[in-house]
């Protein structure tokens, strides 16, 4: 009997101190790269303008905020393009909008549904998200007040 527990504690001892050496030996890398996608993302705001029919520098008429849905694009600078839609966005009646991303260039844009349409957003310039931080940036749009 005394050989039996014995040899049911060798077991589990063996049986940890394998578990152990997985665990320090794993590729702990990629875990990293969910961790940080929550700690790191784009925020910005979505302009509208001209919103007067006519623009007078003694009648300031500045652009308004917009709810709009967006679309998140990554970049890859190996072929100068998007590649691939990684979120949509819509942004509040306020404008504002914030996504979380893992770090990684991208661009934001219209979530184009093949239709021209008014407003008009422009795609963002490139916006570049590091680990633990937002980066942000304000999408313009054309109203087509002229």
């Amino acid at each position: 009997m005394r050989r039996t527990v014995k040899t049911i504690i060798l077991l589990i001892v063996m049986t940890l101190g394998v578990l152990v050496l997985w665990y320090v030996g794993y590729d702990h890398s990629q875990e990293g790269d969910a961790v940080s996608a929550l700690h790191s993302g784009i925020a910005g705001i979505v302009l509208v303008g001209p919103t007067c029919p006519v623009m007078r520098a003694d009648e300031p008429c500045p652009d308004k905020p917009l709810q709009t849905t967006l679309s998140v694009q990554e970049y890859d600078r190996a072929i100068s393009a998007t590649t691939r839609i990684v979120a949509h966005i819509t942004s509040d009646s306020e404008g504002r909008f914030s996504v979380d991303l893992p770090p990684g260039e991208y661009i934001i844009g219209p979530d184009d549904t093949g239709v021209m349409q008014l407003p008009r957003c422009e795609k963002s310039d490139l916006v570049d998200v590091m680990a633990d931080k937002y980066a942000s940036t304000v999408i313009s749009c054309d109203s087509g007040i002229r």
